[in-house]
């Protein structure tokens, strides 16, 4: 083979691998960013109105405001907590969660897969939301959904809980 064809080759060949560990880098410094427990502050729509809208297809959207979330990065699990005061199903859920590669826009998700305390899936359905926004003490994500045929859009902004 000529040796320029060959470094050629070489030469995209560490190109790709350089890209791939520079993704790796940023979902590993972003599953690092998510350690810890969030508070779930506000839940907004892209749309005015009043909306019943439930999360997960577990809680109305209410009652999820104020509840906190640990991600536990190591084993990709983690657990919220509803706190609502006139919710009917408050208490502790069990999440499996993970950041895969950006779409190919470059946007990054966030799947969350509700489990039991065995880390059982009972529907084995799980949900993606756009991760818009993740910083040290604050995070927004991004679900879109279809209402009447047009997109639907409901952020959730989480903030850091700083425990001392």
């Amino acid at each position: 083979m000529n040796l320029r064809i060959v470094k050629k080759i070489v030469g995209v060949v560490l190109l790709l691998q350089l890209i791939g560990c520079g993704v790796s880098k940023e979902i590993a410094s972003a599953k690092k960013t998510l350690k810890g427990e969030w508070v779930l502050n506000t839940i907004s729509y892209n749309k005015t109105g009043t909306f019943e809208v439930t999360l997960f297809n577990d809680a109305d959207a209410h009652c999820m405001e104020g509840s906190t979330w640990k991600f536990i990065p190591n084993n990709y699990s983690g657990k919220y907590v509803v706190n609502g005061v006139e919710c009917l199903a408050v208490g502790p859920r069990n999440f499996l969660w993970t950041i895969p590669s950006p779409d190919d826009s470059g946007n990054y998700s966030f799947l969350l897969k509700p489990v039991d305390a065995k880390k059982k899936s009972k529907e084995n359905k799980g949900f993606r939301i756009a991760l818009a926004y993740l910083g040290q003490t604050e995070m927004t994500w991004e679900q879109t959904i279809f209402l009447e045929g047009e997109p639907f859009i409901i952020t959730m902004k989480f903030s850091k809980l700083q425990i001392k």
